[in-house]
């Protein structure tokens, strides 16, 4: 079996020395998609944003294919925050926002390439954004422009992908293409981590699930194992669920 290209191990994650999350366990392998599930407060961002390195794990270790954080670490890394917008008086084009993700790539010049130009077609095609490449991005639906920055992220083409509940807003079309690229990118090799209230799209998307609550993981394992009545009831103890013999059904989007 293939080193995990995200390995934490007994990680403590939090800000200003105060831990928010604690003893911590995770693999993701390339081709896979690891659901961080929890209650709003539960620390899912926060471990997010630690493997995305935008602030230090407090204790524990972190791997990146078998090895620490390295400067290259970053160009591996795609991270998607949960709310970005782009200033309307600043008129860029979708392909110009999806371009702006080669820039760590590229000279102080930001010259693009045939490589760049062919790595920004290409996320949009993966994202189905290719038919309003050319539309202002101020003037994209909100669903389309939340894919817009997750082209963004996959024009640096990284192996690592970071989720931050990217289908918060959705409607059902633009629910779908997403779960369409997703698939996509595990096909690729991407390892896909993403943080979620949705118990459906964690079944549809996911091969692993973390459940999260009060500053700890709760259970971990496939989404089988994980998303059972027992686990989940300890997690969101006031929502309703319907289940099968193993496996939770969330038949309504609860908890958006």
């Amino acid at each position: 079996m293939p080193s995990p290209l995200i390995e934490v191990i007994d990680g403590f994650f939090g800000y200003d020395k105060s831990v928010a999350v604690g003893d911590v366990n995770l693999a993701v392998r390339s081709g896979e998609a690891l659901a961080l599930i929890g209650s709003n407060g539960s620390g899912k961002s926060t471990i997010l944003r630690g493997i995305a390195g935008l602030h230090p794990m407090l204790s524990g270790r972190m791997l990146f294919d078998g090895a620490p954080r390295s400067a290259d670490t970053a160009t591996q890394i795609g991270y998607m925050p949960q709310a970005e917008t782009y200033d309307a008086s600043f008129p860029v084009t979708l392909r110009q926002a999806v371009e702006m993700g080669r820039y760590r790539r590229l000279g102080w010049w930001r010259r693009m390439k045939q490589v760049d130009r062919v790595a920004v077609s290409a996320a949009l095609q993966v994202t189905d954004l290719t038919d309003v490449a050319e539309t202002i991005f101020s003037n994209l639906s909100g669903g389309q422009q939340k894919r817009a920055i997750l082209a963004r992220a996959l024009a640096n083409q990284p192996r690592i992908l970071l989720l931050d509940e990217p289908f918060n807003g959705l409607d059902k079309p633009n629910r779908d293409s997403l779960k369409r690229t997703l698939i996509r990118l595990k096909k690729s090799g991407a390892a896909v981590v993403l943080t979620t209230h949705d118990l459906d799209l964690a079944r549809d998307v996911c091969d692993t699930a973390a459940l999260l609550h009060d500053g700890k993981v709760e259970a971990y394992g496939s989404v089988a194992q994980t998303l059972t009545m027992k686990h989940l009831a300890n997690v969101f103890p006031s929502i309703e669920l319907d289940a099968d013999a193993s496996t939770v059904i969330l038949s309504s989007h609860h908890g958006h």
